[in-house]
């Protein structure tokens, strides 16, 4: 299941989309004007955006430049609705970072094929979802997904944050014990692991020392959970690469994952 943002101002058009893409289980949501497509795409955190490209207002060309300079949306999908006698508007917006248009009258079986292999190149990058390096990093690149190991006492917390990442595409495991988490380390070999602050046999901050305390190869991050009054002693005594500070948002949560995937494919490739 895919979230996909309609920028469009045509309930025609959102209505015929919603049929569409229901069918294949994604979610559409529908934003009517320019104006307030930035702001609302920073808060959907879309997979993909459809654009019409023929909106009131701000041209289209120029909303999708503002769509892919914003840090939130890098590597969603910008896809423009338009017909095939625009070809001046199609330019301008494959200029901009348009990835693909679909044509109007919409036909079922060009919206499936298209919003279908967008979304599979975007799952086949989506182990960093970052910028490019500048050095070499064929190993890390080389998996379609990122294998991530989240480790609490707390089963609510767990089945939590593990739907909300697996619905992003990761692979999750999850584990409750520092005995467990070292096991999984060494043969699940995860990419990176999140640790809560408290786990059935002990602090998360000593699971983080014993991880750190690996002496073995691939690198992989630490990102410790912790409440406020436990920042000052995971950031002195864990070893941990980040600290998260509860509560925390889905969307905070996803960007220092992100980041760690980022850092340890950089490690990876200075080796």
């Amino acid at each position: 299941m895919a979230r996909i943002l309609l920028i469009d101002d045509s309930p025609e058009d959102g209505a015929a989309l919603e049929e569409l893409l229901a069918a294949d289980g994604h979610v559409l949501e529908t934003v009517a004007d320019g104006a307030s497509a930035v702001s609302r795409a920073r808060v959907a955190d879309p997979d993909l955006v459809l654009i019409d490209l023929l909106l009131p207002g701000t041209p289209s060309w120029q909303l999708v430049r503002e769509l892919q300079r914003e840090p939130a949306l890098f590597g969603v999908p910008i896809i423009g609705l338009s017909t095939e006698a625009m070809g001046g508007v199609r330019r301008r917006a494959l200029a901009a970072g348009c990835a693909d248009f679909l044509s109007l009258p919409l036909s079922r079986e060009g919206v499936r094929r298209t919003v279908a292999h967008h979304l599979r190149s975007r799952e086949e990058n989506d182990i960093t979802q970052t910028r490019p390096l500048a050095i070499g990093t064929p190993a890390i690149r080389s998996r379609p997904r990122a294998r991530l190991l989240l480790a609490s006492a707390d089963a609510g917390f767990l089945d939590l944050h593990a739907a909300t990442l697996r619905m992003r595409r990761y692979q999750v495991e999850t584990a409750s014990s520092t005995a467990e988490i070292l096991a999984r380390v060494d043969t699940a070999l995860p990419h990176l692991v999140m640790l809560d602050a408290v786990l059935a046999d002990g602090p998360g901050i000593e699971a983080s020392r014993r991880i750190k305390a690996r002496r073995r190869e691939p690198f992989v991050p630490v990102l410790l959970a912790t409440d406020g009054a436990g920042v000052e002693a995971a950031l002195a005594t864990s070893g941990a690469d980040d600290i998260l500070v509860r509560p925390f948002r889905e969307k905070e949560l996803r960007h220092r994952i992100r980041n760690l995937l980022f850092l340890a494919s950089a490690v990876e490739g200075e080796r």
